[in-house]
């Protein structure tokens, strides 16, 4: 009974110190899904039918960050990558770019400064080669980022 009772204060003491730094480690970032031949708009962001890796977007203080991975999307394809802001930005910046290998992954990470009277953002990928033309628009649907 002496050990029960001391597996669990152990275990409330660890659920005690890990849950203020799982919040911590948040910090408000959003995960979502990356998808092929992507419809939407530049005010939203878009949705499509097949899923190619995900997105993170955080907000920090006065910057916006994405970190990219794509999986399974085009082989040896390369895109322009869009980090947007909404509603008053659009598909309006150019941040940088992303290539896949021959297994179709790759990773990227970019930032901007978030604008006043922004509230939102999602990225956008541009086909740049041949190979990517495949996977047309790639893009997130975008999240509220204001705080």
């Amino acid at each position: 009974m002496a050990r029960s009772k001391s597996i669990v204060a152990v275990a409330c003491v660890l659920m005690a110190a890990v849950a203020p730094a799982a919040a911590l480690a948040r910090n408000g970032a959003v995960r979502q899904a990356l998808t092929a031949n992507a419809r939407g708009d530049c005010s939203i962001g878009g949705a499509g039918p097949q899923s190619v890796g995900f997105v993170i977007l955080n907000r920090a203080d006065d910057h916006v960050s994405a970190v990219i991975s794509l999986r399974g999307a085009p082989a040896n394809g390369r895109w322009q990558v869009e980090l947007d802001q909404t509603p008053l930005m659009g598909c309006s910046s150019f941040d940088g770019f992303i290539t896949t290998n021959a297994r179709g992954d790759g990773h990227a990470v970019v930032s901007d400064p978030f604008q006043p009277g922004n509230t939102g953002a999602f990225v956008r990928l541009d086909a740049l080669n041949d190979a990517a033309q495949a996977g047309g628009i790639i893009a997130s649907e975008g999240t509220e980022l204001s705080r």
